[in-house]
């Protein structure tokens, strides 16, 4: 698809994977979003981008949102019902979707929260959103990221018997490592991405 993009920021190499997987599911380019100007992106009507979890957000989310911006006011100006849209290239706004790779259990709740910290309130309902299993090994994980990862163990662990199900099972996966990428979680993005087009 000529119109589309994936776009992601990796770190340690599970959203890299994902994204390219993406990109062959939907024959379309995939480029980091490192390699690329906000300028880069306004041929393509349709945007997937995806990063790691870090500390709850999405990493290089936050550059692509504002990149977006009047675009995603544009797609939510334009789902109002009776609400005509601000954005002058209202026919051309873009569609995006996001999504995030992470060791956590996907649950719903893990979904809201993604959300809730990544997405503006109002683009929420707008924006289909993804959470992916991706990898994690110990060996690679310096500096903050790796204060990051001790201080959260170190809060899980302080809860004792409050510890939930999904907590207990991020503590075994942050101390032991864990690869859980797999290739069938894209599918519910690629379904999606159809009734897009």
């Amino acid at each position: 698809m000529n119109d589309t993009i994936v776009v992601y920021r990796s770190k340690y190499g599970s959203t890299d994977i994902y994204a390219k997987w993406i990109g062959e599911a939907l024959g379309c380019r995939v480029s980091e979003i490192r390699n690329l100007k906000k300028r880069d992106l306004e041929r393509y009507k349709i945007i997937i981008y995806g990063g790691g979890i870090h500390a709850g957000g999405i990493r290089g989310w936050d550059v692509m949102q504002k990149w977006l911006k009047l675009d995603l006011m544009a797609d939510y100006y334009k789902s109002k019902e009776g609400t005509k849209s601000t954005n002058p290239k209202d026919e051309q706004s873009k569609k995006v979707m996001v999504f995030a790779v992470g060791i956590g259990e996907k649950t719903e709740e893990n979904l809201k929260q993604l959300r809730d910290v990544n997405l503006y309130k109002k683009w929420q309902t707008h924006i289909p959103c993804y959470i992916f299993s991706g990898a994690y090994r110990p060996e690679k994980v310096k500096g903050i990221d790796g204060f990051i990862m001790k201080m959260m163990v170190k809060f899980l662990r302080d809860k004792g018997l409050n510890m939930s199900r999904e907590e207990r099972i991020l503590i075994d996966r942050v101390k032991d490592g864990c690869d859980l990428i797999n290739k069938d979680e894209i599918s519910a993005l690629v379904e999606d991405y159809k009734n897009l087009i």
